[in-house]
């Protein structure tokens, strides 16, 4: 059980005159529900007139049309519940039966859509409340979307996870491509939702908060972190429709938690990436990227600028360049995407131009004097193989009568007769590096 709340049509009466009933407190937020009430009695601005039926808008989140440029612009226009009578269940039975054409049961469902854009439940609204209705129904969620549909800046990213902060919202891009989008409930004023650029690092399927009073469980599904020094996730988690709530930690529908748990990437960590305990293991690469951008508004998230004629869906500015935006953890990779807890990439040999030759390195000298003999490069002890006897040839026998071994210029090499075979080699050749006036000169042959 993921205790989703269900909202009743008869607490329509109270949503805005009184505080929310404590059944209707989320888990982790009666204390914020308590300091937020004032003296008069008036509804904390956390909770927003009830909470969102997470099982009744699954449906609506995982439609999904054929490609982005399919789908078409969808305008919006404003509707004012009203009724002769004055009765306010009158009135939204009025306006089921306009949004579904007649039918009451449509209309019904196609509603949800109206409650997650205007972030407000028909059941907390009362006579002359005002609503925004798109023009088009039955689409791709991708049409009703904040975030731009193609992000120029993340084209070279393979993933990218925003969460804006002023309108309560979050998109997934694959380079540079909408893929997904959905509301979020971000920290309270008191403890916001940090900004900046992080990673996704562990998850969890299932946590129980390390906050929880002893006397009860805030349990946490589809948990994904992404500070892990301060233990701040994305969770599905009871969705308030007022806006930041949380002690930090950003909730999300079931459906919206789920996704984002199967599609983003963890770090790799040699512990694995499941669990704080992956924390402690070598991070050997940052996961998907998440950029958490905006301040949380003033009151509940307003994302439709009120024109006199219509209503026009904001559109969100995002960074030129999302790996430029500052880190709000220190393992974070840089601009050109290296992570300072990561080993350098080795760097890439320079381009030459034509004709160009690649530098020599130069020698290495040791820390002893260059002209020392020990620097001195050594010469090859091994010997160089002789040329034959100018006399006997390369066959090693004389061609005519044989080798006199006492013949000078030839060495015997065996015991053997000279006559019968030439094991003979030329002498051995004197040292070039000696100059000819250093040599001995030879003494005068004299006969005996």
């Amino acid at each position: 059980m993921l205790g989703l709340a269900l909202l009743l049509p008869g607490l329509a009466a109270h949503a805005q005159s009184s505080a929310p009933a404590p059944g209707n407190i989320a888990p982790g937020n009666e204390a914020a529900a308590r300091s937020d009430t004032t003296s008069s009695g008036s509804a904390p601005r956390s909770s927003g007139g009830g909470y969102i039926d997470q099982t009744a808008v699954k449906d609506i989140l995982k439609r999904r049309a054929r490609s982005l440029d399919a789908l078409p612009e969808v305008y919006y226009d404003y509707y004012v519940l009203d009724h002769p009578n004055d009765n306010s269940v009158l009135a939204r039975n009025i306006f089921y039966h306009e949004l579904g054409d007649g039918n009451v049961k449509k209309g019904e469902d196609r509603a949800k859509l109206v409650e997650l854009l205007n972030r407000r439940l028909l059941a907390h609204t009362e006579m002359g409340d005002t609503l925004v209705v798109p023009t088009e129904f039955d689409l791709d969620f991708r049409a009703y979307s904040p975030f731009p549909r193609y992000y120029p800046g993340a084209r070279t990213l393979p993933k990218l996870f925003i969460m804006h902060k002023g309108v309560q919202a979050w998109a997934a891009y694959e380079h540079g491509k909408l893929t997904r989008w959905g509301i979020i409930n971000t920290g309270s004023d008191k403890n916001p939702t940090p900004s900046g650029r992080f990673s996704f690092n562990w998850k969890q399927e299932y946590r129980v908060s390390t906050l929880s009073p002893p006397d009860e469980q805030w349990e946490m599904y589809w948990v994904f972190n992404f500070y892990h020094a301060r233990g701040m996730h994305v969770h599905q988690y009871e969705m308030p429709t007022g806006g930041p709530t949380s002690h930090g930690c950003v909730r999300l529908v079931n459906a919206d938690a789920k996704w984002i748990y199967n599609w983003a990437e963890p770090w790799e960590s040699s512990k694995g990436p499941i669990g704080p305990q992956s924390a402690q293991g070598r991070i050997t690469a940052p996961g998907t990227p998440v950029l958490v951008l905006g301040e949380n508004p003033n009151g509940t998230p307003k994302p439709f600028e009120f024109k006199r004629r219509y209503p026009i869906l904001k559109r969100l500015d995002l960074p030129s360049a999302p790996m430029s935006v500052p880190a709000g953890s220190p393992r974070q990779p840089s601009e050109h995407g290296r992570s300072p807890h990561l080993p350098s990439l080795p760097q890439t040999s320079p381009t030459l131009a034509l004709g160009e030759r690649l530098p020599t390195r130069p020698p290495q000298t040791s820390a002893r004097s260059a002209g020392s003999p020990s620097s001195r490069p050594r010469r090859s002890t091994r010997s160089r193989p002789s040329p034959p006897c100018r006399r006997c040839g390369p066959s090693g026998r004389s061609p005519r009568s044989g080798c006199p071994a006492s013949r000078r210029g030839c060495r015997p090499l065996r015991s053997s007769s000279p006559r019968e075979k030439c094991t003979c080699r030329s002498p051995r050749r004197r040292s070039r590096s000696a100059p000819a006036e250093s040599r001995a000169p030879r003494a005068p042959r004299t006969r005996r």
